[in-house]
C-alpha cells in the first residue's frame, strides 16, 4: 500500500497533529509555472479538504469544482487562520488565471481551475 494512503486512512484525521497527505502526479508534458502552480495549490487544497473529512471523493475535480471547494472549506470545523490564508491564496490565483485565459487566450481547461 503507498504510503499516502496509508497516511489517509489509517490517521485520526480529526488530530490537528495528523500529517495531512499530499500526493502530486506530475503531467508528461511541462506545463509552464503559471498552469503548474494552479494545478499544485488546487491539489493540495483537495487533498486537505479530503483528508480532513476523510471523503476521497473530494480528491475529483468533477465532485466539485475549485470555488464549490472553497465555499464548503470556508465553514469547515478544521478550518484554521493559517488555512484561511490558503483559500485567499487559490482565489486570488483563479482571479488571475482568469486574467491571463482572457489576455492570451490560453486554454487552461484541462489544467485544473
Amino acid at each position: 500500500m503507498r504510503l499516502v494512503n496509508r497516511l489517509f486512512f489509517e490517521q485520526d484525521h480529526t488530530d490537528p497533529q495528523a500529517a495531512v497527505p499530499v500526493y502530486f502526479s506530475f503531467r508528461d508534458r511541462a506545463p509552464d509555472r503559471w498552469e503548474f502552480a494552479l494545478d499544485y495549490v488546487e491539489n493540495f487544497l483537495r487533498w486537505h479538504a479530503a483528508f480532513r473529512w476523510r471523503n476521497p471523493l473530494l480528491l475529483s475535480k468533477s465532485d466539485a469544482g475549485v470555488e464549490e471547494l472553497i465555499e464548503r472549506v470556508k465553514t469547515a470545523p478544521w478550518m484554521t487562520q493559517g488555512f484561511a490564508g490558503v483559500l485567499k491564496v487559490v482565489q486570488g490565483m483563479k482571479g488571475q488565471d482568469d486574467q491571463y485565459s482572457r489576455r492570451s487566450g490560453a486554454d487552461t481547461s484541462q489544467g485544473g481551475f
